[in-house]
């Protein structure tokens, strides 16, 4: 249930290995968010997915430097503990044969659901088409045009003299790989939407799982080793884990890898190996958002920061960080962080007081969901106070408004356009009821390559090339401070002036 969300606060140094050189990670001063249970963890330029066993799939979005919790999927979990997130939809599938494509805009959370002919091991969408690996079954593949077009058998992609079962699908941003059970890799083409059939590279070491990493192509065998894949199908190994690899990024010009047993391991930039975290128990899931690393441990989801080794803390004057007051729509829930300066956080303690009487402190964060009859403006003072009888306090207020109206676009119409011509679009939304009107942020989904839209201005740039001569179909969606969505669709056609005459 949401109400088991709860923001806390951690500055707690979580070291392993008993060297004091050993780099350690470190929870950074920032909203760490108590989920229990968690199974899976994912998540886009925009969105943040946590599959709980026992709550079921949260969402967030990422904003700059925070997270917008949106809401609480209960039962996704029977769905597959499996979570793959693209720019525009995450992805649930498991052991079963379901498959679960999750709309994060959308009010009900999931777009649509459908049967395969075997479990999927792995997807990747290429525009509004969904590509499947099936196994023996093959590659797969499914349209996201409608949820009743994505509820139909699959169509099966033939792959020209490969037999072999399809265990993983990937794409970059001019290819996709299918990689077979028997180390052949079948490379395609994209032609925008379209696929073309290029060939088949024969992969010496075989390799069991395909990751691509700031645009290069990277395979990993179950024994653990990890690879760049060349062009020719030659693979550079790039170092060795202990154990199979589940997921893998890029942090800092080094690695952090986490292990199908749940452990996480750094390689650093003088590719020497630590193990940073080894309490399988813990989950220890890793993604990758607000360019931040976010790891989970047991109940509890922060992002860390690596450092070398343990710091004193300073012996300044102890002081509660500052709440600024804020306006939260109903039902939406209240969650703070709270922490202080200048005190190790195991011996301080928050309480609260206010008129409010249903509102909780756990750990180091405040909770408060409100009542249908708790809207208006409250006032709550949090005070610390440490182990050794210091004392301090601050006090903000909270505005419940009781209702979040979504951003309103201005209209817009079907655009003509030429090649070669730099082209800028302002694309607008304005908040009906929020308090400030430069919060809203803009995503573009599917837009044409070459194109950018300003996430906090809606500017839309574009120069088109001669090969995009044609009409283009995308969609903005925008999102106000409180997380409230709405989208509109663009449509530009391009012309060549040269053609015309």
């Amino acid at each position: 249930m949401i109400y088991r969300i709860v923001l806390t606060c951690l500055s707690l140094l979580i070291i392993s290995g008993v060297l004091v050189a050993q780099p350690s990670l470190v929870s950074d001063r920032n909203t760490v968010l108590n989920i229990p249970d968690i199974v899976a963890l994912d998540a886009s330029a925009t969105h943040m997915y946590v599959l709980s066993e026992s709550e079921g799939l949260v969402v967030f979005r990422t904003n700059t430097d925070t997270l917008q919790y949106l809401f609480t999927s209960e039962g996704m979990q029977q769905r597959g503990h499996k979570i793959f997130a693209d720019a525009r939809f995450a992805y649930q599938y498991g052991d079963r044969n379901r498959l679960t494509v999750i709309e994060p805009t959308s009010l009900l959370g999931v777009f649509s659901s459908t049967t395969l002919p075997s479990p999927p091991s792995a997807v990747t969408r290429i525009g509004t088409y969904l590509y499947v690996a099936m196994g023996q079954f093959g590659l797969g593949r499914l349209s996201l045009n409608s949820p009743s077009q994505f509820d139909s058998p699959p169509d099966r992609i033939n792959v020209p003299g490969f037999n072999g079962v399809i265990m993983d699908v990937i794409r970059m941003p001019l290819q996709l790989f299918a990689l077979g059970s028997d180390g052949n890799l079948a490379v395609f083409n994209l032609d925008g939407e379209d696929l073309n059939f290029d060939r088949i590279i024969n992969i010496e070491p075989t390799i069991q799982k395909l990751f691509v990493i700031r645009n290069t192509l990277y395979g990993a065998k179950s024994t653990g080793e990890f690879y760049e894949i060349r062009e020719n199908g030659n693979l550079d190994l790039k170092f060795r884990a202990p154990n199979p690899i589940e997921n893998i990024m890029q942090w800092d010009n080094s690695w952090i890898v986490r292990t199908e047993n749940g452990n996480i391991l750094y390689w650093d930039q003088n590719e020497k190996m630590h193990e940073l975290r080894n309490e399988e128990s813990a989950g220890n899931f890793i993604t990758y958002a607000n360019q931040k690393l976010w790891l989970s441990n047991y109940d509890e989801l922060s992002s860390y920061h690596l450092q070398p080794f343990q710091q004193s803390s300073s012996n300044g004057e102890f002081k509660i960080t500052p709440i600024e007051s804020i306006v939260v729509p109903f039902p939406r829930a209240v969650l703070i962080p709270l922490s202080a300066s200048n005190v190790d956080p195991k011996e301080v303690r928050f309480q609260y007081s206010s008129k409010i009487d249903n509102a909780i402190i756990e750990g180091h964060g405040f909770y408060w969901q409100p009542r249908i009859n708790q809207t208006g403006v409250h006032a709550f003072t949090i005070s610390a106070v440490t182990n050794d009888g210091r004392i301090d306090s601050t006090t903000f207020t909270v505005d419940i408004r009781s209702f979040n109206s979504p951003p309103r676009f201005y209209p817009n119409r079907p655009i003509t356009i030429m090649v070669d011509e730099l082209f800028t679009l302002p694309i607008k939304a304005t908040d009906p009821d929020g308090s400030d009107p430069e919060l809203i942020r803009y995503h573009g989904v599917d837009l044409p390559n070459g194109a950018s839209i300003s996430e906090r201005t809606g500017m839309f740039n574009w120069t088109p090339e001669r090969r995009q001569v044609g009409v283009h179909k995308f969609r903005v969606i925008s999102t106000d401070q409180f997380g409230a969505a709405s989208s509109t669709d663009i449509e530009i056609s391009v012309r060549n002036m040269d053609e015309d005459e």
